[in-house]
């Protein structure tokens, strides 16, 4: 039986807020036990969570990332491929070098099949798992840092990755603020045509419907086995 230290303070927040967590289903279920859907293929959850029986094939879990100094991946069954980033949660940890592998690994799995669903953990689904997943967020979409931190806190209350792991994910994904810019400016110039194109024809529709001025006229089909001719291009008739 593998055992873990629970004296940190994530562990006081996890018990202070599992405590705290009301039984009326219809109550905020951001905090507590439970996987959190991040996308929805992309989940987040503790290590109790998802060794509980059924939770996987329930949610359609078939990737994990396993943010654990201790490898548990037996523990998930051959049905599940298992990444495994063996890493304490301190603050002069180097959680960066796994960035790019473990975004790699994300991607590959939900890019193989689009049935594919992936689960990042550790022991409380607060620092560790957390910050692997603002990487994958900050790799793959228009989101920053704080800005990644921010949406995976709002999905999952007691998320609160260690102030090292917050300074090296601003750091790494400073390499993505280029392309993000362009592509922010892209948008930009995509909303600002798509403006101009609406106003356009709003007013072409408006003269349309006031006087009629902008319509395009419409000629009549020439009655079946009838040929017209314009008058332009009559033929000329020889003088008698």
């Amino acid at each position: 039986m593998i055992s873990f230290p629970a004296s940190t303070w994530q562990s006081s927040l996890v018990q202070k807020t599992t405590k705290r967590r009301p039984k009326d289903p219809n109550a905020d279920q951001t905090y507590g036990r439970l996987a959190t859907a991040i996308t929805s293929r992309l989940y987040l959850s503790d290590l109790y969570t998802a060794r509980v029986p059924g939770t996987l094939k329930r949610l359609g879990i078939t990737h994990i990332v396993s943010a654990l100094e201790a490898d548990v991946g037996a523990d998930f069954g051959e049905d599940v491929v298992v990444m495994h980033v063996p890493i304490r949660d301190n603050a002069d940890v180097d959680i960066a070098k796994w960035f790019d592998d473990v975004v790699k690994f994300i991607c590959d799995a939900l890019e193989a099949d689009e049935q594919n669903k992936v689960l990042v953990h550790c022991l409380q689904g607060i620092s560790r798992s957390a910050t692997l997943v603002c990487a994958y967020l900050v790799a793959t979409t228009p989101m920053h840092a704080l800005e990644a931190i921010a949406h995976v806190q709002s999905k999952r209350g007691i998320v609160a990755p260690n102030l090292g792991f917050r300074r090296q994910l601003v750091v790494w994904g400073r390499q993505f603020d280029k392309e993000k810019a362009q592509a922010e400016e892209e948008r930009r110039k995509r909303r600002r045509s798509a403006a101009v194109v609406g106003d356009v024809l709003s007013r072409w529709m408006g003269r349309t419907k006031s006087g009629g001025e902008g319509k395009v006229p419409i000629t009549p089909l020439p009655e079946e086995g009838v040929i017209q001719v314009p008058a332009s291009s009559s033929p000329r008739t020889s003088g008698g």
